[in-house]
């Protein structure tokens, strides 16, 4: 038996930037990317609609087919919660920063998956915690 693969999470940001060859970081997230295909890629429905909403600005239908592109490949996955509650205590927390819907799901599923790193070039989750205290590991 297989050990588990090891999950990173992605957040909008990071998708954007592997996927648009203008973005000032598409380099380092497509190489960074090609490190981790010894994980599972995941990111949540919002983060997912966000980059997609980016992708479809800057690059119109080739930027958004290259989205799906990695979900048909199985390249990244997009997990669903059906609790919403973190999300909304997540946001009240945070108000000051603020806290986007995107951001808040991901935190929360890093929350349920036991603080996984990830994938972004948000700054803010410098600031988000954990349950436990603890910033997100993220990368680049």
């Amino acid at each position: 038996m297989a050990p588990p693969r090891r999950i990173v999470l992605a957040d909008a940001s990071a998708l954007v930037a592997v996927l648009d060859a203008r973005d000032r970081h598409h380099h380092r997230c497509a190489e960074l990317l090609k490190t981790i295909r010894n994980a599972e890629l995941v990111t949540t429905c919002a983060a997912f609609a966000e980059a997609m909403y980016l992708l479809g600005s800057r690059l119109g239908w080739a930027g958004q087919h290259g989205l799906w592109e990695l979900l048909e490949r199985g390249v990244l996955r997009v997990a669903t919660r059906t609790d919403w509650g973190r999300e909304a205590a997540l946001m009240a927390q945070y108000r000051d920063t603020p806290l986007a819907l995107a951001d808040a799901q991901l935190m929360a599923l890093a929350a349920d998956l036991d603080g996984p790193p990830i994938l972004t070039l948000d700054s803010d989750f410098s600031v988000y915690r954990l349950p436990n205290g603890a910033a997100p590991s993220v990368l680049p």
